[in-house]
């Protein structure tokens, strides 16, 4: 069986993102954090999935 793996997409000005990121280090859930401030070249890959 596969692992499912979580991709957070966000920027550290983002109150939501950081609250995320917190609760997610906090339960001890493993996620990609990709930073869209210092990669803005993947802003493309998140609008892809959110549809915005």
């Amino acid at each position: 069986m596969a692992e499912n793996t979580i991709t957070m997409y966000g920027a550290e000005w983002c109150g939501d993102c950081r609250r995320t990121k917190k609760q997610l280090t906090e339960l001890g859930i493993d996620f990609d954090y990709i930073d869209l401030v210092a990669e803005p070249e993947r802003a493309d890959d998140a609008k892809a999935i959110s549809g915005r």
